[in-house]
């Protein structure tokens, strides 16, 4: 679920709008009533707002690879209010995407960009801070994370279990990073 092996990609990849959101605001929401700390994915299948693309504008404070599952984790700032959230890049090799070449090459393309563009090659299970101004839209799928209540509110996690997992874009000043992908780049939309 966390990598979108349940949702029909070409429906995401079709999508021409995502909704404009912030950090703050996803922070800030409801998880719901039926989430439970510890909830295995597999357990509760995917809330309705989980298939929603969103654009967030937000300050990239630091990144990891996380041990666990080989996700790059990266920490995002809410550039008023310095509310944070972790957002994720999945790991493409992961057993979910086998059967997906068009996820695990979006996949690829974007950490590929990640580690040489913003990380500029140095990435470990360590946070690495990122200079003070590196800003992005991030373009991805909110989810409610629960599964590992241990890091609620820690290591820039959201107290509400609120994340983007996955991250499918970032958008620069130069445009959509996952264009060869993406035929005509998301448009954000104002909701």
């Amino acid at each position: 679920m966390k990598v979108l092996e349940d949702f029909e990609f070409d429906q995401l990849i079709k999508r021409k709008n995502a909704t404009i959101t912030s950090v703050h605001e996803l922070v800030n929401l409801t998880p719901p009533d039926t989430l439970r700390p510890g909830m295995p994915d597999a357990e509760r299948g995917r809330y309705v707002d989980e298939s929603d693309v969103v654009l967030v504008n937000a300050n990239l404070l630091r990144y990891r690879i996380d041990e666990r599952d080989q996700d790059i984790d990266i920490v995002l700032e809410d550039p008023q209010t310095k509310e944070t959230m972790v957002a994720h890049i999945p790991q493409p090799c992961c057993e979910d995407l086998a059967r997906n070449t068009a996820l695990q090459t979006r996949f690829v393309l974007i950490r590929n960009w990640f580690v040489d563009s913003v990380a500029h090659g140095k990435i470990s299970n360590k946070y690495r801070k990122l200079p003070k101004g590196t800003q992005f839209k991030v373009v991805g799928v909110p989810l409610w994370d629960a599964f590992d209540p241990a890091e609620q509110g820690k290591g820039g996690a959201a107290h509400n279990y609120r994340t983007i997992q996955p991250v499918v874009d970032f958008v620069t000043k130069y445009g959509s990073v996952a264009h060869p992908i993406v035929r005509k780049p998301i448009r954000p939309v104002i909701r």
